[in-house]
């Protein structure tokens, strides 16, 4: 007889590769920051617009203090360090520096009690000494 012969049952378990996880839809993103080269502007003129100091003085904070928002503190880091030339920070300093057209050197840096902080390293602005920092909220 012609009987038919018995087929193997194909092994259990995954085919193929593995599927990847499922792709969550993408998130709205952030409003992204303006991407204009302010790397020509005085340092004033993006710490201090029209004369006036961004943010807020916290009263726990030191008199060269501000503090803005998130958002603003995105934009103007990106206006500080567009066109800037990173340099070698003090050893001390736990972030990186940025050296502007101007001469202008400010820091990035993540500090423990603060977060986020920008600081001026060097300028030749009175207004904007060395020590003139900027936090987030």
């Amino acid at each position: 007889g012609g009987g038919l012969t018995p087929v193997a049952a194909p092994p259990r378990g995954p085919k193929g590769p593995p599927a990847a996880p499922p792709q969550k839809p993408p998130a709205t993103p952030a409003p992204k920051p303006d991407q204009r080269d302010r790397s020509k502007e005085p340092l004033k003129d993006i710490l201090m617009p029209g004369g006036k100091e961004v943010g807020v003085k916290n009263p726990s904070a030191g008199a060269d203090v501000r503090t803005v928002g998130k958002a603003e503190f995105e934009q103007l880091k990106l206006d500080l360090t567009t066109g800037a030339k990173e340099v070698p920070a003090a050893p001390n300093y736990d972030g990186k520096w940025y050296l502007r057209p101007d001469g202008t050197v400010v820091g990035v840096r993540d500090s423990v009690r603060s977060g986020p902080t920008i600081d001026v390293v060097r300028s030749p602005d009175r207004t904007l000494r060395p020590g003139y920092r900027i936090h987030t909220q």
